[in-house]
């Protein structure tokens, strides 16, 4: 049979949906499961958000049962890996209508939609990177799985919880203006500390809760989550007086590697190093993705700008 690729907008019903969600991946309309039959949640917050919505799953990520006790037995939900390791051939066994997970794990990896390609697997990467992004999906998921009600009702309980957060930060003396880093255990610093923009989940809290993110003012055409920039002068230029450190994957070697780069350029020109300004980000509450409890993260960097919290060196 012919297989007939589709960009997921066309199985939108309202354009206006579509703008709001920045959904992509490809559904095979050529062969496969009948839509919506046979789902697979890949993370977490797609498990959490379709089980909002009340679609079924037939399998999960290895962190999925986190989300409800009704995930726990592996005989009735399997297991398909984690979101940055997923079991590619397993997933295909399992025949899925969706494999839906998060867009960021492959802007991080660049590698998991082609695995998925290569073995016809029909999926959906959702946009998570930020709170209009995690909400954008909730309205798009819903409008696909014909949820649109529930939707909007957990779309308008996410929203009502910012409110205090934001007029807390707004009723500062100044913004504050942060550089956010980004940190994966992939080798030297130089390959894997990038800097992150609000095309980035942790990039675009700062800005959402009401503060600066650098990065993004000083390199405004930087369309990527995250980059290694070739001139820091922008970023020196702009001394950001907060950094805030990422860690993705074994936190304890990613902070040791943390440790090792504020004596040397560029971050030794930064006022935020020479003031003691540098902080670990509990990795539980800030990390790759908006999860739904993003007012608790919003809340976190709250209590840092507020000096609730001390710093990391």
């Amino acid at each position: 049979m012919k297989r007939i690729y589709k960009c997921t907008a066309a199985l939108l019903a309202a354009a206006a949906v579509f703008a709001a969600c920045a959904l992509t991946g490809c559904y095979d309309l050529g062969t496969g499961a009948e839509k919506g039959s046979r789902v697979i949640a890949g993370d977490a917050v797609t498990l959490r958000l379709l089980d909002g919505l009340g679609v079924d799953v037939v399998a999960i990520s290895d962190d999925g049962a986190d989300v409800a006790e009704k995930y726990a037995d592996e005989s009735v939900y399997p297991r398909v890996g984690l979101a940055m390791n997923p079991e590619y051939d397993n997933i295909k066994l399992l025949d899925p209508s969706e494999f839906i997970m998060s867009d960021a794990t492959e802007e991080a990896f660049g590698n998991i939609a082609s695995n998925l390609a290569q073995r016809n697997i029909n999926y959906m990467l959702m946009d998570y990177n930020s709170v209009n992004g995690l909400k954008g999906s909730i309205t798009a998921l819903g409008e696909y799985f014909g949820r649109q009600e529930r939707a909007a009702e957990m779309v308008a309980e996410l929203t009502a919880g910012e409110t205090a957060v934001k007029e807390q930060v707004a009723a500062l003396p100044s913004a504050p203006e942060c550089l956010v880093l980004f940190g994966a255990p992939l080798g030297s610093p130089s390959t894997s500390i990038s800097v992150e923009t609000d095309y980035m989940f942790g990039g675009s809290l700062v800005s959402y809760t009401g503060a600066v993110n650098v990065a993004s003012v000083a390199f405004p055409d930087e369309t990527r989550g995250m980059f290694q920039p070739t001139d820091w002068d922008p970023i020196i230029d702009a001394d950001p007086e907060y950094i805030l450190c990422i860690a993705h994957g074994r936190p304890d070697e990613v902070w040791d590697m943390y440790d090792t780069i504020w004596s040397k350029p560029p971050y030794s020109f930064m006022s935020a190093v020479r003031n003691g300004n540098v902080y670990y980000l509990d990795s539980d509450v800030i990390n790759v993705i908006c999860t739904f409890d993003y007012v608790g993260s919003m809340q976190y960097l709250l209590d840092i700008f507020a000096g609730r919290i001390g710093a990391s060196i």
